[in-house]
C-alpha cells in the first residue's frame, strides 16, 4: 500500500457507503436494518487491516502476491495496450503463456496456477477503477464478501425470525471479517457460498424467486469450481443431508417413516454422489479424495507451509492416502 490508498481509498468508501445507503430499505427489514451499515463497515476495516498485517507484520504474502505480481501486469498491459490487456484478463491461465501476452504474463507469478490466476484477473478487472490501489481493490472483494453474507444472513433470519443471535454468528464472527474481507481465495469463495446458499434456501424452503436462484446457483458454484472446488464437495453432500430430513420428517406414521427411510437414503444418496461426480474436478476427483487430503497435509507440514518461518508449518498429522 502506498500513498494513492491516502487518497483513492476513501473516495470508494464514501461511494460504497452512499450505495449502501440507498440499497437498504430494500434489502432489510425492521429487525435487520440496524446491523447492515456496521457489517460493512467492519469489514471494510477488516480488509485494510489485513493488508496492513500482510505488509507491516508478515513482509509479504498471498494478498500482496496477488496484487504486486499479478493485476499490477494486467494493470500494466491496459495501460500500453488495452486490447492486450483485456487478452491478458479473459486469459483463464494454467497452460502455455501465449505469445501476445507473454511480456506481462511472464512476470505473473500465479499464471500457472489457473484457480490464483483467477484472484489476479478479479482484482486486475477491479484495479481498473481504482488507479490500481491494493485498499481500494480489497473494498471491492469486502463488499463481494459481505452482499454473499448478508443474503445468507436474510434468508436464515426470515427462517428464525426470533433468533436474537444470527447476526452475531453470520456477521460479526472477528476471524471471518479478517480472513473473508482482502484480496484472498477466501472471500470471494465465502461471498459466493452465502450466495448459493441464499438460493438453496429460497429454492427448497420459501419455493419463490425460482429463476432466480437457479441462475445464482449456476454462477455461484462455477465461480468456487474455478477458485476452490473442494468446498462444493463439502457443500453438495449437506443439501442432500437436508433433503433426506425435510421429506423424512414429512411422514407422520412413525411404520411408514421407518419402511420409507432406507429407500430415501438409497435415492437422495445416489443423487448426491452423481451430483458430486460431477462437480468433483480431476484434483479433487472422489477416487483421488484422500490421496488429495494426504498431499495437502504433508504440504501444510514440509512444504509451502514450512516456509512460514520458524518451526514451520503445522502438523495436522499425515495421513497414508487411503480412504480409511
Amino acid at each position: 500500500m502506498g500513498i494513492k490508498d491516502l487518497f483513492i481509498t476513501p473516495i470508494y468508501i464514501i461511494i460504497f457507503i452512499l450505495v449502501a445507503y440507498f440499497i437498504r430499505p430494500y434489502v432489510t427489514n425492521k429487525q435487520t436494518r440496524k446491523y447492515f451499515l456496521p457489517a460493512l463497515w467492519i469489514r471494510f476495516a477488516g480488509a485494510i487491516a489485513l493488508g496492513l498485517i500482510y505488509q507491516f507484520y508478515y513482509g509479504g504474502g498471498d494478498t500482496f502476491n496477488y496484487f504486486i505480481h499479478g493485476s499490477r501486469w494486467i494493470w500494466q498491459a491496459f495501460l500500453d495496450d488495452p486490447i492486450l490487456g483485456l487478452e491478458l484478463l479473459l486469459d483463464n491461465g494454467g497452460g502455455r503463456r501465449p505469445m501476445e501476452t507473454y511480456h506481462y504474463s511472464k512476470y505473473i507469478w500465479y499464471y500457472k496456477d489457473s484457480k490464483s490466476f483467477t484472484i489476479v484477473r478479479l482484482s486486475g478487472l477491479f484495479g481498473l477503477f481504482t488507479l490500481h490501489t491494493y485498499s481500494s481493490i480489497a473494498l471491492f472483494f469486502a463488499t463481494f464478501s459481505f452482499s454473499g453474507l448478508w443474503a445468507l444472513y436474510s434468508a436464515v433470519q426470515k427462517m428464525y425470525p426470533s433468533s436474537r443471535y444470527l447476526h452475531l454468528a453470520v456477521l460479526f464472527v472477528p476471524s471471518v471479517i479478517f480472513w473473508g474481507s482482502g484480496i484472498l481465495k477466501d472471500t470471494i469463495t465465502l461471498g459466493a457460498l452465502g450466495w448459493l446458499t441464499w438460493a438453496m434456501i429460497y429454492l427448497l424452503i420459501f419455493d419463490r424467486k425460482k429463476v432466480l436462484a437457479i441462475t445464482i446457483v449456476f454462477l455461484t458454484i462455477l465461480m468456487i469450481l474455478k477458485i476452490k472446488s473442494y468446498i462444493v464437495l463439502c457443500f453438495v453432500p449437506m443439501v442432500f443431508v437436508y433433503l433426506y430430513s425435510r421429506y423424512l420428517s414429512k411422514i407422520k406414521n412413525i411404520l411408514a417413516r421407518i419402511l420409507v427411510a432406507p429407500l430415501l437414503i438409497v435415492v437422495i444418496g445416489s443423487l448426491g454422489v452423481l451430483a458430486l461426480s460431477y462437480a468433483s474436478t480431476e484434483e479433487y476427483n472422489l477416487n483421488n479424495v484422500a490421496e488429495r487430503a494426504a498431499i495437502t497435509a504433508y504440504d501444510i507440514r514440509y512444504g509451502w507451509g514450512s516456509r512460514t518461518g520458524g518451526d514451520g508449518g503445522y502438523d495436522i498429522g499425515i495421513p497414508d492416502g487411503s480412504i480409511s
